[in-house]
């Protein structure tokens, strides 16, 4: 198989608080979230984290170990393990020597180690390792956690610390990682009894507070008992964290086992998992009325002015679990990540740490998830729930395709919302349910608009149901008109491009003649995902994932900070107006590719496009513009008046701009013999590498030259290849260039879209060829007119 070229890859200073406003009932401050703040980028997220890292590593000493007086006396080793695996989480391999002496240390302490904190991180350290050479130290510890979980299902600092309030002392935090290190174990393949699962969940439900929310300990000792009762952000995420895990473990299959059609009961209010859901959707509440990053609220911090006496570290690692388990893009109004990176950015130390060594530690785990690209956006759509009925199918379809790729991605629930771009921050937009859409006419349009641009569909009926394909079929056909659509056919590359698989009948696309945008199928997959039946359903995963792969074929996807997809707005200093040539075969394609070089040119050359519909070739006398776009992946020949037309509208000054869509033999053919019947057999001539439009010399300082671009063959033929310059060629009128011709694609290009089955040219090549092509056009064309803001919609 050929190479997939993601796989490769698959790898702002904060104001002081204002004063807090008083409450009007009681006269007594009240907490407020905090200031939006510019999040950081990606690259200050990376050198944040190695900041961090490097200040992690000059607090290691000689025999391995990291060692501060509180965590010895309360967790002993508990530091170092929790260093070790923030080291392999942040991909620090075991050949590194500091690591290895620190897994060395713990090997040899391990009769040490006798409490909750450390044994949970070790576990997840060993996770983290060769499952098979660290077999017995992930059983030996999940024995130890299972022992360890009290009466009540929760867990303390271990009745074996010598630092316990006793055998029945709670607390939450311990809970939260005693759970999180059994569900990665679990995750590994070690055997975690279902009672475990069982009574954490009821130690969870138990002990939730009034408002929501949790806070720290729970024990009969009435010291403790008014701070039990009094919520904290990082309490309560941690809570909604270890619920979702509960759920993972003990209700997908709630509705009744999947049996390749559907699932009973399907989507219904079921009364065993009705606790648990109540409670999440009440500690949600909590979260999003008192959210802030600034500080961990609920948890009183006095007059110090480090908010790590708060916790906060703890606090937003905490509230990274909970956003990333729930697909939650908002908590309340704000995007939470966003926040999360800004303070965490912007508090950094000098030294690059952010206080104690175990608040680094969490300060680097949070951050990690930033760098985590979205794969897949969930669509909220309609009144009620019919959209999730399967409410971890993204979840587990994510886990198992990044568990084979060996590639950290996560997912989110977006809508299609008036003043939101949430549906561009990824590649793929899944949908879900048993009902027909219910989607706005301007709900609509914008899933218009993001096909256009280069987004994936991918709809699943959920248990088979007919309404929902039927339905959601009858709309794509209404919104793209000019796609074909139908059963997958034997030889998409969908079938074999990672998984050979054979083809099948469940699976309906739409494309456009470069790509399947749209994937519709009808196997109720979700419900396997959702369940979690890796082995039992493979082929349900392996299509799906062979989807996903083409989908994102040959792009990288950035961090969770970097939207896969990003529409720029226009600010030309001048605008060369442009209309599509119409004729007899598909020349709508690629909607937005006009729009995206147009993004691409007004930012460096100050030149906008402004597309002003099409034209056919014999009503050219009366075109709307002095430049034609032409493209498709064939073109039947004109009638011979259609051809002096074409000559009149370029002897005047017209330009038209043409390039064989996916590289096709039969427009080429066509296209060539008839700009030959029009102009004579001599017309075409070769652009050659000395011309200016070759090497930009017409436009110094703003084209390019197009030496060394990247080429692409179809995708079973090899990777991309190195062209000394581009083909090009044309027909002159006196001194110009009067038709421009590639029979290489370049709308696929320019677009930035995956398609495996083009002769053309990469996206760096391609905007370079056509920038340099408008740019020379510009120049011996004036025009004035003003841009749109979108390009006109399809026939």
């Amino acid at each position: 198989m050929p190479s997939i070229a993601p796989l490769a890859v698959m790898v702002a200073i904060l104001a002081s608080p204002p004063a807090e406003p008083a409450s009007p009932a009681t006269g007594e401050p009240v907490e407020t979230a905090s200031q939006p703040t510019p999040h950081p980028t990606d690259e200050q997220i990376n050198l944040a984290l190695d900041r961090a890292i490097e200040f992690l590593w000059t607090q290691q000493r000689r025999d391995g170990r990291w060692v501060s007086s509180e965590f010895e006396k309360t967790f002993p080793n508990g530091l170092t393990a929790l260093v070790a695996y923030t080291m392999r989480a942040a991909g620090v391999p075991l050949s590194d020597h500091r690591l290895q002496r620190a897994v060395r240390h713990l090997l040899e302490t391990r009769e040490e180690t006798k409490t909750v904190y450390a044994k949970s991180f070790s576990l997840m350290l060993w996770c983290t390792l060769s499952r098979t050479h660290f077999k017995q130290q992930i059983k030996d510890d999940v024995r130890f956690l299972k022992l360890q979980q009290n009466n009540s299902g929760g867990w303390g600092y271990g009745t074996l610390s010598g630092v316990a309030p006793g055998k029945n002392w709670t607390d939450n935090s311990n809970s939260q990682l005693a759970l999180l290190a059994l569900h990665k174990a679990a995750q590994a393949g070690a055997d975690v009894p279902g009672n475990v699962w069982r009574r954490a969940e009821q130690s969870w439900l138990e002990s939730v507070n009034p408002d929501g929310g949790w806070g720290y300990p729970l024990s009969d000792d009435p010291e403790f008992a008014n701070h039990s009762r009094h919520s904290t952000g990082s309490m309560t995420a941690a809570g909604l964290a270890s619920l979702q895990i509960v759920y993972e473990h003990r209700h997908l299959d709630a509705e009744l086992p999947f049996t390749g059609k559907f699932k009973a009961k399907c989507g219904e209010d079921i009364e065993e998992t009705r606790p648990i859901r109540q409670a999440i959707e009440h500690a949600w509440e909590w979260l999003d009325e008192n959210f802030r990053t600034d500080r961990n609220p609920g948890y009183a911090t006095g007059e110090s002015a480090d908010p790590n006496d708060g916790y906060l570290t703890y606090y937003l690692f905490c509230l990274d679990r909970a956003g990333v388990s729930y697909g939650r893009k908002r908590i309340g109004s704000h995007v939470w990540y966003n926040d999360v990176t800004a303070q965490l950015v912007s508090t950094q130390k000098m030294d690059g740490s952010w206080g104690a060594v175990h608040d680094t530690c969490f300060g680097i785990l949070a951050l990690l998830k930033m760098r985590a690209p979205v794969l897949i956006n969930k669509l909220k759509q309609g009144a009620g729930n019919d959209w999730n009925r399967d409410p971890r199918e993204a979840a587990n379809l994510l886990h198992w395709f990044g568990e084979r790729f060996e590639t950290n991605l996560t997912w989110q629930v977006v809508e299609l919302g008036p003043d939101t771009s949430d549906v561009y921050d990824a590649p793929v937009l899944l949908v879900s349910g048993h009902n027909a859409p219910q989607l706005s006419p301007e709900q609509q349009q914008r899933l218009r608009e993001y096909v256009h641009d280069g987004g994936t569909v991918l709809a699943v009926a959920c248990c088979s149901q007919a309404e929902f394909r039927d339905g959601w079929r009858d709309l794509f056909k209404d919104l793209f008109p000019t796609f074909t659509s139908g059963t997958l056919a034997k030889d998409h590359p969908v079938w074999t491009i990672h998984d050979d698989l054979r083809p099948g009948k469940e699976c309906i696309g739409f494309g456009d003649g470069y790509r399947t945008s749209i994937f519709i199928l009808d196997n109720a997959a979700c419900c396997a995902w959702h369940q979690n039946l890796v082995k039992k359903e493979a082929r349900r995963f392996s299509l799906a994932g062979n989807i996903l792969l083409y989908a994102m074929f040959n792009k990288s996807l950035d961090g969770r900070l970097s939207p896969y997809l990003e529409l720029h707005e226009a600010r030309p200093m001048r605008t060369l107006t442009i209309a599509r040539l119409a004729h007899g075969g598909d020349w709508f394609v690629h909607p937005r590719a006009l729009h995206r070089i147009s993004a691409v040119l007004s930012g460096s050359a100050g030149l906008s496009l402004a597309e002003i519909g099409s034209v056919r070739v014999e009503h050219l006398d009366n075109a709307p513009a002095k430049t034609l776009w032409l493209t498709g992946h064939d073109f039947p020949s004109p009638s011979s008046v259609g051809g002096a037309t074409l000559k009149r509208f370029l002897e005047s000054g017209g330009t038209l701009i043409a390039s064989a869509s996916r590289g096709s033999d039969e427009f080429d053919e066509s296209f060539q013999l008839f700009i030959e019947d029009s102009f004579g057999k001599d017309a075409w001539q070769r652009i050659g590498p000395e011309d200016p439009l070759m090497t930009g010399s017409f436009a110094p300082h703003l084209a390019s030259s197009l030496h060394a671009t990247a080429y692409r063959q179809r995708y079973r033929e090899g990777p991309p290849v190195r062209l000394d310059w581009p083909e090009l060629a044309g027909v002159r009128q006196g001194d110009r260039w009067a038709v421009i011709y590639s029979p290489y694609d370049l709308s696929a290009g320019i677009s930035h879209h995956t398609c495996l089955d083009c002769i053309g040219y990469e996206p760096r090549s391609a905007e370079a060829i056509v920038a340099n092509i408008m740019l020379y056009v510009a120049s011996r064309t004036p025009d004035t007119a003003q841009a749109p803001g979108r390009p006109p919609s399809p026939p």
